[in-house]
């Protein structure tokens, strides 16, 4: 197999290095221009963590994480993220649920929301609250037909991976999202990631050292094999492979999966953005 990766001939940075003083410069900086050109509002409808006031909230609750004493623009991140956090579930409100990924849909959102409560505002009321709201969708997943990181299902297990990880220490949280739940939804993606590996074609597979290989699983979205993060295998694997012990059943048919997509690689040591396509400007 060739090398999949290009050369580094640049001096690596290290991060101890860094003036402290200069980075918050840089942090700053970066937020005061996003809270200029994107201030919270409660009449917009742009709620998601990909595009909208979701995705703003999450950067500050991880600022928090990181700095939780930082004050920007005389306010300090934990409260700016509940200014964003409000003004995404005000729009969540005022709109119909797509999707059941944690970027591209209501439950990013919401799973802020139960986290932002539980650790920030030590609220557990309100937690509980936006965690029950979240598991009223849980039974359309069944009925949801995609499985890609965005939109789909494994967009959901990372939802409730992210409540788990802060909400470890509230019992009444995690009986509520427990293994269980997360069992039931990876049942359902290998299942169709079986049953889209059985209906590829010969044109659709590759060729490695004059034999044609097949995945063990094989996931699509609008009908076409994507492998990238964000709609493609490697996201959905990666997702799974997250939840530890529970990934255990099907490790061989995610590992020998991720070893058919490392045989992808192009001439140029890239990957192409679907399969039976070499465009590679987007691997997605």
């Amino acid at each position: 197999m060739p090398e999949r990766y290009l050369q580094n001939s640049l001096t690596l940075p290290n991060i101890d290095d860094c003036d402290p003083a200069i980075f918050e410069k840089f942090i700053r900086y970066g937020v005061e221009k996003i809270l200029s050109n994107f201030p919270a509002t409660y009449d917009s409808r742009h709620y998601d963590v990909f595009v909208g006031y979701g995705g703003v909230a999450f950067m500050f609750f991880h600022l928090h994480q990181l700095f939780p004493d930082l004050t920007i623009a005389g306010d300090k991140v934990s409260l700016l993220c509940s200014t964003y956090l409000s003004a995404s579930l005000s729009a969540v409100h005022n709109t119909s649920l797509k999707h059941l990924g944690f970027i591209g849909s209501h439950i990013g959102p919401l799973a802020l929301a139960v986290v932002f409560y539980e650790t920030i505002e030590k609220n557990t009321i309100e937690s509980s609250k936006y965690l029950d709201i979240i598991d009223q969708y849980h039974s359309l997943l069944i009925q949801e037909d995609s499985n890609e990181v965005l939109y789909g299902r494994a967009g959901y297990i990372y939802a409730l991976i992210f409540i788990r990880k802060y909400c470890k220490d509230n019992e009444e949280i995690m009986s509520k999202i427990g293994d269980k739940k997360l069992k039931e939804i990876i049942k359902l993606i290998i299942k169709d990631g079986r049953d889209g590996a059985k209906k590829m074609t010969v044109e659709n597979l590759k060729t490695v050292n004059d034999k044609i290989t097949k995945p063990a699983l094989m996931w699509s979205w609008h009908n076409a094999e994507y492998i990238g993060a964000i709609h493609g295998v490697a996201g959905i694997i990666a997702t799974i492979l997250q939840c530890g012990e529970l990934a255990h059943p099907y490790l061989d048919e995610l590992l020998q999966t991720t070893e058919w997509l490392a045989e992808l690689v192009q001439s140029n040591k890239n990957y192409p953005a679907r399969i039976q396509s070499t465009h590679d400007d987007l691997i997605q």
